[in-house]
């Protein structure tokens, strides 16, 4: 059978070629588009996925240190305040408020009203205090319905005031997981520690908590309503008897940063005599400042200092272990931990065990040990050990709500899962 030639005109082949070529290159640009776009269900899936890094906050009355549960230290340090434009100065502020950092700027400050949403580490103000956590959320970087938090609390706090924390994490930020942590419990934590009285001095209370393998004893939890506020409102007072005026709100800021940079506790308050240091204001203003270095911080082993009838931070700390049982005493004493930004005077630590020795037993005397860190760790003490039970979630699961039991229980459940129960 012969074959027969077929002539097929050299424009249709080239024709049937290009259109072959063309199919082909529809193909893998449909594959290659098909393999770069995604599901929305899966995209959906894969934003709403809680992350393993949490949030880490301690909300204190002067300053919030906030950071992710991957860092070493608090990424963010800031004073606990709202600012507001002053009358005289709201058509040269454009905005209504200012939170953050901004608020450490002296000229700034000299134009705003300064509010405290927080007081005895209670939530006073929840609309400014909501204007702090969402700065905090936007500086980290984050979507919080996506990060666990741990938050702080003073001792003995109160089931409502714990109540409309949680409601607001939980409605308004819709994070997926909470925990709720004492403060001094934390210090303990971050030292590695389970057992020891913990003195807990911040802005406006100071705390002593004893815990013992972990658990606290409430009743024994010792507090004394003098701290770093009542320090700075001294202190400007000794400035004035000199002939310094500070009134406005950046200069009473200015306060709070002369008196970390200069006050000391002294060794020997009847003999002392300190050197006259000279401190520059931003606005060019010089401050001699001599014994109002050391007279200040004096008032927290002798309120009587600034009025007050109340115990020395030394006796408060034995009053809380004489509130325990004999048989953890010593231990307690072998384990005191100092934490919050009013221990980090220089010689704070020295002279807390020269005044405690003086009011224990003398058998007692050698067992005291305070420990600790460098004094910038005092003051970071309480963030450090949410970092530490941050890391530990998967391991302390029962002390964590979820959104899922607040939508369920509501906020009420937050009593159940806090590791220290008041009752």
């Amino acid at each position: 059978m012969s074959s027969e030639e077929i002539d097929v005109p050299e424009d249709e082949v080239e024709e049937t070629v290009e259109d072959s070529d063309d199919a082909e290159a529809e193909i893998q640009d449909s594959v290659q588009s098909n393999a770069g776009s995604k599901d929305p269900t899966l995209a959906t899936e894969e934003e709403d996925e809680i992350s393993d890094i949490c949030v880490v906050l301690d909300f204190g009355s002067g300053q919030v240190k906030a950071g992710l549960s991957t860092d070493e230290t608090p990424t963010l340090i800031f004073p606990s305040k709202v600012g507001r434009p002053r009358e005289a100065f709201k058509e040269e502020l454009t905005e209504e408020h200012y939170v953050g950092e901004c608020l450490l700027e002296y000229e700034l400050c000299e134009k705003l009203c300064l509010y405290t949403p927080i007081n005895n580490g209670v939530i006073t103000e929840y609309d400014d205090a909501e204007l702090i956590f969402r700065y905090v959320f936007e500086r980290l970087n984050i979507e919080p319905h996506r990060h666990p938090i741990v938050l702080t609390e003073p001792p003995l706090m109160g089931h409502a005031d714990r109540e409309k924390i949680v409601t607001m994490m939980f409605e308004i930020f819709k994070v997926p997981h909470l925990t709720i942590q004492l403060g001094g419990l934390l210090a303990l934590t971050g030292q590695g520690k389970t057992t020891g009285i913990v003195l807990d001095s911040g802005f406006d209370v100071t705390h002593t908590i004893p815990v013992y393998e972990g658990s606290c004893f409430p009743m024994a939890i010792g507090k004394l309503k003098l701290a770093g506020h009542d320090l700075n409102v001294l202190f400007a007072k000794l400035l004035s008897q000199n002939g310094h005026a500070m009134t406005t709100s950046a200069d009473r800021q200015e306060v709070a940063k002369m008196k970390e940079q200069c006050c000391y506790v002294s060794e020997n308050p009847f003999q002392e005599e300190s050197n006259i240091i000279d401190y520059k204001l931003p606005d060019g203003r010089i401050i001699h400042v001599g014994d109002e270095r050391w007279k200040t911080p004096e008032a927290l082993f002798d309120p009587t200092k600034i009025g007050r009838e109340a115990p020395g931070v030394h006796t408060l700390i034995w009053d809380t272990c004489m509130k325990c049982s004999v048989d953890v005493r010593k231990k307690l004493l072998q384990n005191i931990i100092i934490s919050g930004g009013t221990t980090c005077f220089p010689g704070f630590r020295e002279r807390l065990i020269e005044e405690l020795k003086g009011v224990v037993p003398p058998a007692t005397a050698s067992a005291i040990k305070v420990s600790s860190s460098q004094d910038e760790d005092n003051f970071k003490a309480i963030w450090i050990g949410g970092q530490v039970v941050a890391s530990l979630r998967s391991v302390t699961v029962d002390q964590w709500m979820s959104a899922e039991e607040f939508e369920e229980y509501g906020a009420e459940y937050i009593h159940e899962v806090i590791p220290i129960k008041y009752g």
